[in-house]
């Protein structure tokens, strides 16, 4: 009678050491985050757990037939699927408004995004490589 329930989560970060609490440049934003989203999905496994030991209970006992149980516990998962859809969903939404939100915030104080650092480090690497070609050429 057991089943798997599919939970789909998403990084918002480019690379997964960030979002780590043993990270000590990770965001505390972001470590809440990350402990609310393991939180979340603990629930949903106990939630689980718990609505399939009662429904055996249940069906020890007599109270309901084997097929009632079964149909229950795959309504259960029905509704927990589609709970977490729309859980991702929101997450998804947070997660879009809060690095916008945060890139904004940089942009206003002056501080360059992960992005900016990325795109001039390669910028530099080709001038690197142009400057580099520019004097074998002279040689």
């Amino acid at each position: 009678m057991s089943e798997e329930i599919e939970i789909k989560v998403r990084h918002f970060e480019e690379d997964d050491e960030a979002a780590t609490s043993d990270n000590p440049d990770a965001s505390p934003l972001v470590d809440l985050m990350r402990r609310l989203l393991l939180a979340s999905i603990g629930a949903v496994a106990i939630t689980y757990e718990e609505a399939e030991r009662t429904i055996n209970r249940l069906v020890e006992r007599g109270e309901i037939a084997q097929r009632d149980g079964e149909n229950l516990l795959q309504i259960v998962i029905e509704r927990m699927n589609q709970g977490s859809k729309q859980f991702n969903q929101q997450v998804s939404t947070i997660g879009e408004h809060l690095g916008s939100s945060l890139d904004q915030a940089l942009k206003n104080l002056s501080i360059p995004t992960r992005r900016d650092i990325d795109e001039l480090s390669r910028k530099i690497a080709h001038l690197t490589d142009r400057i580099e070609e520019l004097r074998r050429s002279r040689a």
